[in-house]
């Protein structure tokens, strides 16, 4: 068990950590380099040229300074330059060879990224560092890394909060921001430690995305207290490198030798450690706040888990603010007179920014989405409250934090590109746009805002992370600094001809007014700060985004006339104190530059073998398997070989997509065995196919198309040959949050049609002929009308063979879901009856489901290699019919069946989630299900599955 958990482990880690494979990066005619470095090759679109050269230089001194800590060094990283999207992120992995995917756009203004300096330099140290903590392979992994290749990394296998946290304090340590610096997870502790709550975030949870805050941050967020304390406690930067290289000489799993070595202690009890620091640390912040009054706070009626960017109008007496109900963002609105609001198609997901227009019943927000198959970028929109439709705002790709003019006539915004920022200017009237000022890649704009006719307002961000306040002259497009300087400035707003901005002056984000640009003062005082806010133009009253224990809530602030009748006390950060940062000599950076080449990339770098149970329930299947792709993954293949035991077949899978043209197409082969009736019937498909994928998204983003033509050999006991045409269309909307426990909406289909033509026939009586064959699969979740998160599942899957063909050429029944919820084609379930017991050409098959919520478990123990999630439960109806046959009870006797005889079962499930060996999301499905047709099985059975990966 424990060496199919390891495999399992490794093969979720090769396709949680290759999140790209699918999808080629920009489009088919773009042209790329490579920059190559002492250790990089740097790709880059040829248009950025520059853009790449930063990113070469920022990695090769990031390399300088990390492999000062990490002894076992990686000789030569791909790093790709990705600004095909303006969704912050990035990712490392060694799979299948060592590469990180830098996404160049920095964070918004309410992530916790939202600090950070340079982007590109607190972004590279972050997974560079995840590429040498994966390196080390020692001791009896020498021998197995030559044999299996790069998959071969037994720290991708260790606790996320490990490999994150180690990230956040390297990325803290070697530039002069990072996340422990920060006034965000400064503000996030000091509110648990308000409600008591800090302690309980155990070590167990701090590896897992759980439905409540901080959600998928808790392996950031507690991973980096924990580092923190590693090297405040060792007084040892290379902490984290000895503990990276003793684990990567050790068995996955037996995780505390290399803790005690080095701290004579367990991970849990440094943990805990680390919280009581933190926590110390927040009363003593606590106890310096209350010394003065406290801003008057009060509740806003919401219902949802988390809630920001409030906008007020005055005129209209509305408030407005974006929520996240379970995971997924959408705008509300409120009337604050009490009127009833019934507004339709009101935005969602990917909302950034939001303004109402200062005199109409209209709100301006910027949203990312995607605006062709490969890039996903932000844009202008105003939501019109009288027609309750949303217009995109053109000439305004790659805009964010959008604000109007004091008429409403204009916006000014942010553009982002080539690492850049850009500040435009757009007159509604003419649709006209218009350029202000550019940064550099060192720097940034955020927060722009129209001051006078002539004068914009912003806040430009150094390569430090320092904020200073500007002017952006609009009649030469020149900038300089005001005189007013707060630090941290953040969030400007113009109320009255008074500027409104938050500052971290007293280490707390509150807000502050000032009157002349020259000076200011603060008007709250807060125990947790705030970000993104609105003003009432009375003056009397604001809507602050606050820092809660459960996240960012809008809540009211009161504002007193007078002011604040008392300074602001300063606190202190024991925490970010334990950092200093000096810039470091280097040396200097040799490079060249070719033309990109995807060849030298593609040879397979690493294979897995994997064992799991059969088809047939009985046996085991055991697997080998590799794949490919150049970085930027025009070309991209993967190879399985497997052979199940019951069947006594070997299967092959190879699949080989190529997207250098418009339209990509792909060369496949695949031998499968199913049985027939019984495992000792086996029937053994061998398809070539060559297709072509043409891009959807013009018709639905949700919708892809495969048209091709196979050759196609049947092998049960004679063989036979087919070739002809086939088409394939899908369409998928649903998804599944982490608070849900089944997708709750939406739905999803495939469709495929193929004729063959007969090539070969082998069989004395001549069986085999021409024929068309049909396959249909539709998917469909509600929840409307039902208790929170319950759910109804109905799928559908039927295949029909138009004419009269054998069997071997149509489908047999299954007993269980290959992937219980995943679009993957026709899968015929009967849960109350044997595998394959139901065969022929023709085959239907309905299941529906209720799914419901039993409990919350949340608990794992220490640094053991498990944790359990949740129970969930179902009540299930299956019902097939085929036109074929079906074996009675004794899987030897077939009996004939027609599509209008319909064998039925019913069934209860429980489902546990969990996650074994720290990465590998697993449930255990326990079942009873009991047939209704008696000749089949005459007695209800319990069934126990594993699913791996989730949905």
């Amino acid at each position: 068990m424990k060496l199919i958990i390891f495999l399992s482990a490794l093969v979720f880690a090769f396709f949680n950590g290759s999140i790209s494979l699918a999808q080629r990066i920009g489009h088919a005619n773009e042209n790329w380099k490579i920059i190559k470095t002492a250790h990089f090759d740097v790709i880059v679109s040829a248009k950025q040229q520059d853009l790449g050269l930063h990113y070469a230089s920022v990695a090769e001194k990031a390399y300088q300074r990390l492999s000062q800590i990490f002894t076992q060094n990686t000789e030569r990283i791909i790093l790709i330059v990705n600004d095909t999207t303006d969704i912050t992120n990035g990712y490392a992995t060694r799979i299948p060879y060592p590469h990180i995917m830098a996404f160049t756009v920095p964070a918004n203004d309410h992530d916790s990224l939202s600090e950070s300096g340079e982007w590109a330099r607190e972004l590279i140290v972050h997974e560079l560092t995840h590429i040498l903590q994966f390196e080390p392979a020692t001791g009896f992994y020498s021998v197995l890394r030559p044999l299996f290749g790069t998959i071969i990394a037994p720290n991708l296998l260790m606790p996320l909060w490990w490999k994150e946290g180690m990230a956040v304090e390297l990325e803290t340590q070697l530039t002069p921001r990072g996340r422990l610096r920060s006034t965000y997870q400064d503000a996030m502790i000091r509110s648990w430690t308000l409600d008591d709550s800090l302690l309980q975030f155990t070590l167990p949870q701090a590896n897992e995305a759980l439905p409540s805050w901080p959600y998928g941050s808790r392996p950031y967020v507690f991973g980096s207290l924990f580092f923190s304390q590693l090297n405040y406690t060792t007084k040892d930067i290379k902490s984290s490198a000895y503990l990276a290289n003793r684990q990567g000489e050790r068995v996955p799993y037996f995780v505390e030798t290399p803790m005690q070595e080095l701290t004579q202690g367990s991970y849990e009890q440094l943990y805990n450690a680390a919280l009581e620091d933190n926590k110390a640390n927040a009363k003593a912040q606590i106890q310096m706040l209350n010394a003065a009054p406290l801003s008057e706070l009060q509740e806003v009626p919401q219902n949802n888990l988390t809630s920001l960017r409030p906008t007020y109008s005055h005129p209209f007496s509305l408030l407005a603010f974006i929520q996240s109900t379970d995971g997924k963002d959408r705008i509300h609105v409120q009337a604050l007179n009490g009127d009833s609001l019934n507004l339709k198609r009101l935005p969602s997901e990917g909302i950034q920014s939001l303004e109402f227009h200062p005199t109409e019943k209209k709100l301006l927000y910027t949203k990312t989405d995607l605006v062709d198959s490969y890039h996903n970028f932000s844009n202008v929109y105003v939501y019109d409250l009288e027609t309750q439709r949303s217009k995109k705002i053109d000439n305004t790709q790659r805009a964010r934090a959008a604000s109007y003019s004091d008429d409403g006539s204009q916006i000014t915004y942010v553009t982002t590109f080539g690492g850049q920022t850009q500040i435009r200017t757009l007159n509604l009237d003419t649709n006209t746009s218009r350029f202000v000022i550019n940064s550099t890649v060192h720097s940034r704009y955020e927060s722009p805002i129209f001051w006078d006719n002539n004068t914009l307002l912003a806040v430009k961000i150094s390569r430090d992370g320092d904020r200073k306040l500007v002017r952006l002259n609009l009649q030469n497009n020149t900038e300089s600094v005001a005189t007013l300087q707060m630090p941290q400035i953040r969030f400007l707003k113009k109320i009255n001809n008074s500027l409104y901005f938050t500052s971290t002056a007293n280490g707390v984000n509150n807000l502050y007014k000032s009157t002349n640009l020259e000076t200011a003062q603060p008007i709250s005082h807060l125990m947790t700060g705030t970000w993104s806010f609105d003003i009432d133009p009375t003056e009397t009253q604001a809507w602050v985004s606050v820092m809660t224990s459960s996240g960012f809530k809008v809540q009211k602030l009161t504002l007193k006339p007078e002011g604040l009748s008392h300074p602001l006390p300063k606190i202190s950060n024991t925490i970010a104190d334990r950092y200093t940062f000096q810039e470091a000599q280097y040396e200097p950076i040799r490079y060249s530059l070719k033309d990109y080449g995807a060849s030298s990339y593609l040879l397979p770098s690493y294979w897995i073998p994997f064992v799991s149970t059969s088809t047939s329930s009985r046996g085991i299947y055991l697997l080998a398997q590799t794949s490919g792709h150049d970085p930027l993954n025009r070309h991209v293949y993967s190879l399985a070989v497997g052979y199940e035991t019951e069947l006594n077949r070997a299967d092959f899978n190879g699949v080989y997509r190529n997207s250098t043209t418009s339209v990509p197409f792909q060369i496949s082969s695949l031998v499968y065995s199913r049985a027939v009736g019984n495992t000792r019937n086996i029937v053994q498909t061998t398809t070539h196919a060559l297709s072509l994928l043409p891009d959807m998204f013009w018709f639905n983003k949700n919708v892809s198309a495969e048209i091709g033509v196979q050759l196609q050999e049947v092998d049960y006991t004679t063989k036979s040959e087919h070739w002809g045409p086939f088409l394939q269309a899908s369409y998928q909307d649903y998804e599944q949050t982490l608070f849900q426990i089944s997708p709750e909406n939406g739905w999803g289909g495939i469709l495929k049609f193929e004729k063959n033509y007969k090539l070969k026939d082998e069989s004395l009586n001549g069986i085999a002929r021409d024929y068309e064959k049909a396959s249909a699969t539709l998917i469909g979740f509600t929840s409307y009308g039902l208790p929170e998160h319950h759910a109804i599942k109905a799928a559908a899957s039927g295949l029909m063979t138009f004419s009269g063909v054998a069997g071997r050429y149509g489908a047999s029944s299954a007993s269980q879901f290959l992937m219980h919820d995943a679009l993957v084609g026709s899968q015929f379930v009967n849960r109350a009856y044997a595998p394959a017991q139901f065969y022929g050409r023709s085959m239907w098959a309905a299941n529906i489901e209720y799914r419901f919520p039993l409990t919350e478990i949340n608990t794992g123990s220490g640094s053991d290699p498990y944790f359990l999630k949740r129970l969930s439960g179902a009540v299930v109806v299956d019902g097939l019919g085929v036109e074929g046959a079906g074996m009675e009870e004794d899987l030897v006797t077939p009996r004939a069946l027609s599509l209008n005889e319909s064998i039925w079962g019913t069934g209860a499930e429980i489902k546990l989630e969990t996650t074994i060996g720290y990465i590998l999301p697993m449930n255990f499905v326990l079942g009873y299900y009991h047939p209704h047709s008696p000749v089949f099985a005459s007695s209800g059975h319990l069934g126990l599955s594993l699913q791996i990966g989730g949905f």
